[in-house]
């Protein structure tokens, strides 16, 4: 199994723990010290994140669900914050698209943000996966890619 492979498994247990040994709604995972990749292997990490509870958000609600997961965001620290702060300044509001994963992590040497979010066509649920990854200090994009 591929580190990336070890990863979504462990987020998918942590999630699913969550939510049958506490009963919580399981929202993001966040890991404010992560690994180092190449950017082939984080799109290998997204492919194999596990959507969690946002595969049943629906794209109507998306916008709202984004919100409340920045907030949540926001409350993991200054780096958090300040990330959060970006994605709310710089990402559009309305695209239906939920974080499911935030890493603070090394892509291909540079610090980075690793973002995977869900997202979803013009009506149902969120099913796609998205990356992004941002330079940690300006949050210029250094990679992104969708995947259906």
């Amino acid at each position: 199994m591929s580190r990336t492979a070890r990863r979504a498994a462990t987020a998918w247990l942590m999630i699913a723990s969550c939510l049958v040994l506490a009963g919580c709604s399981a929202s993001f995972e966040y890991v404010p010290e992560g690994e180092s990749y190449t950017l082939s292997e984080v799109e290998e990490l997204a492919q194999e994140t596990p959507l969690g509870s946002a595969s049943k958000v629906d794209v109507s609600r998306a916008a709202d669900v984004r919100q409340e997961r920045l907030a949540e965001l926001r409350g993991h620290g200054e780096a958090a914050k300040a990330l959060a702060d970006a994605l709310t300044r710089d990402f559009p509001a309305d695209h239906p698209a939920v974080p499911v994963y935030i890493e603070a992590g090394t892509v291909d040497g540079t610090d980075a943000w690793i973002i995977v979010e869900a997202w979803g066509e013009d009506e149902g649920p969120l099913t796609h996966r998205r990356v992004w990854v941002l330079d940690r200090t300006t949050y210029a994009v250094l990679g992104s890619a969708s995947f259906r």
